[in-house]
């Protein structure tokens, strides 16, 4: 099994949803009938706030059994508090990583040497990320956290690039190996790219939608963190 980490700015009460399902699909999950509850608004230091995507669309909290769900990406811009998931154990672990599992830990905002998240379209490498993590020729980046919290670095990136999958799949498959890594998941597909594992210092998540824009492009996310 293998330890996610990753900053996630929200501070957040009950559970989340990370937009990743493609990487858990399987014995894991169970069907279930919830409800889209376009009735709640969200209040965030007194104003009103909407999620949205990386493309700005608006996302729906989703209701299931009296408890709302909301996507842990797009609240991650409103607040900033680090989120770690601990595969291990199954767990989401909100605020610092000694806290208790009975309930979230609030603490305040970490302190970041550079502001938290950047938008638009960038073909500039994050500061954080490896120097040898490597990047298609064409990637531009569409959203980013780079971030330095507690002497630890973490880069949350989506860019976007025409590169094959199946090429991006064995570039990444390569450089995990290259840095050692251990057990990782390895879930890509034909059109699609799902890797997460970690080594003895760092864990990365490296995932793709299978879908292509009209001009070719495939976004891709890169959650990587020092451990």
């Amino acid at each position: 099994m293998v330890k996610k980490k990753w900053v996630a700015g929200a501070t957040i009460i009950g559970m989340l949803t990370t937009g990743a399902a493609g990487v858990y699909a399987g014995s894991n999950l169970q069907e279930i009938k919830a409800y889209l509850n376009t009735s709640l608004g969200i209040v965030v230091n007194d104003k009103d706030f909407k999620p949205v995507d990386s493309k700005g669309k608006v996302l729906t909290p989703i209701t299931y059994n009296n408890t709302t769900y909301l996507p842990v990406r797009a609240v991650s811009e409103a607040l900033q508090v680090p989120v770690e998931f601990d595969a291990a154990n199954n767990k989401v672990r909100i605020g610092s990583s000694g806290g208790s599992s009975a309930s979230p830990v609030v603490t305040p905002p970490p302190t970041q040497t550079e502001p938290p998240a950047t938008s638009g379209s960038s073909s500039k490498r994050p500061q954080h990320l490896p120097s040898d993590f490597p990047l298609p020729a064409d990637f531009k980046t569409t959203h980013l956290n780079d971030t330095s919290s507690g002497g630890k670095k973490s880069v949350l990136m989506i860019y976007k690039t025409k590169e094959d999958a199946k090429k991006l799949n064995e570039l990444y498959s390569d450089y995990l190996k290259k840095r050692s890594y251990a057990d990782v998941l390895n879930a890509s597909t034909e059109s699609s790219v799902s890797l997460m594992g970690e080594s003895t210092k760092e864990s990365s998540m490296i995932s793709s939608g299978s879908e292509r824009d009209a001009e070719g492009y495939i976004e891709v996310t890169i959650n990587w963190s020092e451990l």
